[in-house]
């Protein structure tokens, strides 16, 4: 993400930059991510299409909701104040606890996914 930068030479070209890889981050990486992790770890859990799809419309839009209540301002912080080589480190610390809420946010739509099916 490092080699992101704001197409355009407007000054502070530091802030453009950051918000740049921000919004690449949030707009393009989420709302891709989201769905693939959903669909992946549905799949791993022995269910087929029809589940990942009623996963999706059950989760989708809350997680990546949440997902913008957390991650733009701790990667703003992140590539404005973090050294490059420590960025990966920062990003997984806070993926842990991020990772803690989708697994949550997954087991509760299997509940619900399952119980619809009956």
């Amino acid at each position: 993400m490092d080699t992101i930068k704001f197409p355009l030479p407007w000054q502070p070209k530091r802030l453009y930059d950051t918000l740049a890889r921000v919004s690449f981050d949030q707009l393009v990486w989420a709302p891709i991510g989201i769905p693939l992790y959903y669909s992946c770890i549905t799949f791993m859990e022995g269910y087929g299409v029809p589940e990942i799809k009623a996963k999706l419309r059950e989760v989708y839009l809350d997680t990546l909701i949440n997902n913008w209540k957390v991650w733009p301002l701790f990667q703003a912080f992140n590539f404005w104040f973090t050294p490059v080589r420590y960025r990966l480190l920062a990003v997984n610390i806070i993926s842990i606890v991020w990772n803690c809420y989708l697994s949550i946010e997954n087991q509760m739509s299997n509940a619900k996914v399952e119980h619809s099916e009956q």
